[in-house]
């Protein structure tokens, strides 16, 4: 019979686990906060094996109450835990009700058994790979033997690298929570766009995370301008982003040296920014597109805001409106501030 491989699961915590903002809060603000984390940490494991979800079966009449069954703790605190890690961003429940731990990818790590014994296996192969003082000279088929052990050992190791760098970008999302705040599940895809589809290196990322947390920008909404323009840009190292930094203060010294600071400041701001706020074509959105157009161009002119303008921007405005508003005004001053 052949034998069943094993997959062995575990989580990597250090002590940047309890440096997140949302776990500091709840072990010394909540009632029963230490409870709270430490089924928090049981909810993780036990989404170990389906990478970080925990599925609803229908079994009983709620994921809460299967939870607490397989977990062997009161429903109330199950339904305390997800409700309070949900509000903090780090779990997201889906419309068919089942509950995605959005640490877990960045802290999971996996090995089979076969694997597990490789390694092992590695270990005594350093020990032992000084070749004893001997007068036989191996054989050619020794030789080939050997050969195919030290490709096997390094195919193994480059494997371990990928997984090491994988962890590592992943990892980012423990970072911009630790620097910023807390993520939600449209910030979390965000993030990993940059990294999957924008190719671009995770110190770039924390780079951008770094610039909006030491100016005081702690919205993902600074964050992401500054990603999107350098992903705009075709920058996706920390070299070309370093190459582009230097250009731009030489732009700013070189206009300075040539006698232009009388001349109006030409906004440093790219068209994208401001298409984001076309793409919703609600009239109160449209009329306050118009009015930050017009307050931009009389900035740049040197020239009062018109008073229709300054009308339009102080009007009262609906909460998502306001909180699209804060988000392109983000990404506004992130441009113009020279984050390209």
């Amino acid at each position: 019979m052949k034998k069943k491989k094993k997959v062995f699961f575990w989580l990597k915590l250090d002590q940047n686990f309890f440096k997140n903002l949302a776990i500091k809060h709840a072990l010394k603000r909540v009632p029963g906060g230490k409870d709270i984390v430490l089924i928090y940490q049981m909810l993780m494991l036990e989404s170990l094996s389906t990478e970080g979800v925990l599925y609803y079966e229908g079994t009983l009449p709620s994921l809460e109450k299967e939870l607490a069954v397989k977990l062997d703790v009161e429903e109330e605190e199950i339904q305390m835990t997800i409700g309070y890690f949900k509000q903090a961003g780090l779990i997201q429940v889906d419309d068919e009700h089942n509950a995605e731990m959005l640490q877990v990818p960045a802290l999971m790590e996996q090995e089979t058994d076969w694997a597990r014994y490789k390694r092992e296996q590695r270990k005594t192969l350093k020990l032992d790979n000084v070749q004893q003082v001997s007068n036989n000279c191996p054989t050619e088929l020794e030789i080939e033997l050997e050969l195919e052990q030290e490709i096997d050992i390094e195919k193994e190791i480059k494997s371990e690298v990928d997984i090491v760098k994988t962890a590592t970008e992943l990892n980012i999302y423990e970072y911009y929570q630790q620097r910023i705040g807390s993520l939600d599940g449209y910030q979390y895809e965000k993030l990993k766009d940059y990294l999957d589809i924008d190719r671009l290196e995770p110190e770039l990322v924390k780079r951008a995370i770094d610039r909006a947390a030491d100016n005081a920008k702690r919205n993902f909404g600074y964050v992401n301008a500054i990603l999107k323009n350098w992903a705009q840009n075709d920058i996706k190292t920390i070299v070309q982003q370093d190459e582009e930094q230097r250009n731009f203060v030489d732009r700013k010294s070189s206009s300075f040296q040539n006698g232009n600071t009388s001349q109006p400041r030409k906004t440093n701001i790219p068209d994208w920014a401001l298409e984001e706020i076309e793409q919703d074509n609600s009239e109160e959105a449209m009329q306050r597109m118009q009015a930050l157009k017009a307050k931009m161009l009389a900035a740049e002119k040197g020239e009062p805001v018109p008073d229709w303008a300054e009308k339009v921007l102080a009007g009262k405005q609906t909460a998502e409106g306001q909180a699209k508003l804060a988000d392109i005004y983000a990404e506004l001053e992130a441009m113009e501030n020279g984050e390209t």
